[in-house]
């Protein structure tokens, strides 16, 4: 038989129970991520405070970030040594750890766009070349996000995270939580350098202090020497050698 108005009403009545439930699992999905965020973000601010090495920390970062994202793989990348360079200092991802160390130009490169301008980028499918992105394109070649670390004019990397091909892409929840979590870590890297600066400036100082005092004890030293050497002076019966000694 055809349908009636009591099978329209049935069907209206669970397709309406049907958004409600969708709605309800949308929501309680992004107070989890919530939660792991805010849990992510003191054990953050605890290493921050106890003074650990940043590439501890932002291995943390790294694993954080795939857990809230339900990435299969997270990395971060910072400048190099080098000017022009960048180097995975952390990645978190099954069969990926080998990418740590890994070493890419700056200059027309995906992530390095995303580096010079501190705008995220969501790549949903990429259609270039390794040249363009080399780390991108080792990654799972599902969607992945570039988030930058800090604000432009002050970007200290790049977080990427990526999931596997046929996932579906990020949601906006999602990329603002982990904006602000990569200005965490753009804090702990901001830290660290800080820190550094500082040791360095210790040691100089310290340098300093210890030539003062090396200053000071050859002057006392030399003046003793010379003191005793005049007294010697009236101890020597031949002229020409209390001549030499005193001269």
């Amino acid at each position: 038989r055809d349908f009636d108005e009591q099978d329209e009403t049935i069907v209206a009545a669970l397709a309406t129970a049907a958004g409600v439930a969708i709605e309800n699992a949308r929501l309680y999905e992004e107070t989890r991520q919530r939660e792991t965020w805010l849990e992510a973000s003191a054990e953050l601010t605890r290493m921050l405070l106890s003074g650990s090495e940043p590439g501890e920390a932002l291995t943390l970062v790294a694993a954080q970030t795939r857990k809230m994202s339900g990435a299969k793989v997270a990395a971060v990348a910072v400048p190099s040594s080098g000017p022009d360079t960048m180097v995975v200092t952390a990645i978190a991802g099954e069969g990926y750890g080998e990418l740590a160390g890994f070493e890419f130009p700056i200059e027309d490169t995906v992530i390095g766009g995303v580096f010079a301008t501190g705008e995220p980028r969501a790549i949903n499918e990429f259609t270039g070349g390794p040249a363009e992105a080399p780390l991108v394109v080792q990654l799972p070649a599902g969607p992945r996000l570039l988030i930058p670390l800090g604000e432009r004019g002050g970007v200290r990397g790049v977080l990427v995270v990526a999931k596997s091909r046929g996932q579906s892409p990020f949601p906006s929840t999602v990329l603002r939580l982990l904006r602000s979590f990569a200005g965490q870590a753009a804090v702990v890297l901001e830290l660290a350098d800080a820190r550094r600066e500082a040791e360095r400036y210790g040691l100089i100082d310290e340098r300093a202090r210890i030539a003062r005092d090396l200053h000071d004890v050859v002057i006392q030293r030399l003046f003793a020497t010379a003191m005793t050497l005049t007294g010697a002076v009236r101890l020597i019966e031949r002229p020409e050698a209390a001549g030499r000694v005193h001269s």
